[in-house]
């Protein structure tokens, strides 16, 4: 999941340049194995997946530490209206 017309985190981390047929690599690791599936050999796959669950759950506690704050804020200011 990314924002629109950004690239994923596994395409952003390739090379411009690849020989056709072998992995790109991952990580700013070059790989040269044999590509299994989206561009990527089965390691780099895995591991570019981790690092999207990684990413995207440090997204949701961002957040969730967002939310939380506005509806501290949000308390604070309507406990001080019926205060007042």
């Amino acid at each position: 999941m990314v924002a629109p017309g950004l690239l994923c985190l596994a395409c952003a981390e390739q090379p411009a340049t690849t020989e056709p047929g072998d992995c790109a690599g991952y990580g700013g690791n070059p790989c040269g194995r044999a590509v299994q599936t989206a561009g990527l050999c089965s390691r780099c796959k895995i591991a570019a997946e981790e690092a999207k669950l990684a990413a995207e759950a440090e997204w949701e506690a961002a957040r969730m530490g967002a939310v939380t704050a506005v509806e501290a804020a949000e308390s604070a200011a309507a406990a001080h209206t019926v205060t007042v």
